[in-house]
């Protein structure tokens, strides 16, 4: 197996090296310049890139090039996403060639990353190295992805949605933008990145338009977030008071974004002595899960939500829909007979 390549330090001369397809690149000298030679080294990995469709060509090369078609046909945040799995799977596989590159490389790096202890984590990792080699596949750089077959692991499906009691709770505690989000969210099941980012040029009277958003390149049409009533008023009322484009903002009148939200939330739990899961996202399965048990049909759901077809709403929400109330009178028949018979 190819030996990956990695910065290092030549005494003789004072500089970090590393070599790259037998070819000695300096990086940069000083030896408390490590960190910079590791920086330096990242960026020559993705400039001394081969030709694609070269039988020599290496993993790194074609991350490079993937990245680079990414960067200029999808959304920044969608680019930003692989970069960062990317250059993680680059400093463990990156040096080794395409046609040697084998499922057992990916298995070891995904091992090898402490940090990622969500079974989410790994499989978008590996979902995203499958992707550079389908990409290629699809460009015609490569005849077949060495990584084809390989099985992605089962993800953990969401078993929770932010109950109803829970979520008033917050809302009482929470500062009055907070409270603002947290409503808009409840009320419109929307993707929470859907609601931190809509402006007001997305406002309609009585819904959101969005012309970027996640599944554009699927449905080609723009996502409309329906808004009721209670949210039309609120949205209106945040329009005669609004210093910024976006429609929600925070205690700043700055965006939101994902990590001010769960970090303003964990703040709540903390305070509250919540022992349950908080997060934004659990507004948007609470939306569909309460939706459903009202009797709403799955496909009127799946619209609502934004979902291209109704399998999502069926597969992720439809379990935690599904009453279980009689489950629990037929427990506690049993703990009450149970009990009779020792009296």
């Amino acid at each position: 197996m190819a030996r990956h390549a990695r910065p290092w330090f030549r005494n003789s001369t004072g500089w970090w090296m590393v070599t790259i397809g037998g070819r000695q690149h300096k990086l940069v000298e000083g030896k408390q310049e490590r960190k910079l030679a590791w920086q330096l080294y990242h960026e020559l990995m993705l400039t001394v890139a081969e030709s694609p469709e070269s039988p020599d060509v290496q993993v790194f090369s074609l991350c490079d090039y993937f990245l680079d078609w990414s960067e200029k046909n999808q959304r920044m945040r969608t680019y930003h996403g692989y970069r960062w799995f990317l250059h993680s799977f680059c400093d463990a596989c990156g040096n080794v060639r395409v046609a040697d590159l084998k499922p057992f490389h990916v298995t070891q790096w995904i091992d090898s990353q402490a940090t990622w202890k969500s079974s989410e984590t790994r499989y978008n990792g590996i979902r995203n190295a499958k992707r550079v080699f389908s990409w290629a596949v699809e460009q015609q750089l490569i005849g077949k992805s060495p990584i084809a077959g390989m099985k992605l692991p089962r993800r953990r499906p969401r078993q929770t949605y932010m109950k109803d009691a829970i979520y008033r709770r917050l809302r009482r505690e929470a500062c009055q933008p907070l409270r603002y989000l947290l409503f808009g969210l409840r009320q419109t099941g929307a993707r929470p990145s859907e609601i931190y980012n809509v402006t007001w040029g997305e406002f309609h009277q009585d819904r959101f338009i969005l012309h970027e958003h996640k599944t554009i390149h699927k449905t080609g049409q723009a996502r409309v977030i329906y808004l009721s009533l209670l949210m039309q008023r609120l949205v209106e009322s945040l329009r005669e008071t609004s210093t910024c484009d976006n429609v929600f903002v925070n205690t700043r009148g700055k965006p939101w974004n994902s990590n001010s939200v769960q970090l303003s939330l964990n703040r709540l739990k903390k305070k509250l002595g919540i022992k349950e899961p908080v997060y934004a996202y659990g507004l948007r399965h609470a939306f569909a899960t309460y939706a459903l048990r009202a009797g709403v049909n799955t496909a009127t759901v799946a619209e609502l939500m934004g979902h291209v077809d109704t399998t999502m709403v069926s597969r992720v929400y439809g379990h935690l829909a599904k009453a279980d109330d009689h489950l629990m009178d037929a427990m506690n028949q049993l703990s009450r007979r149970r009990y009779r018979k020792r009296s």
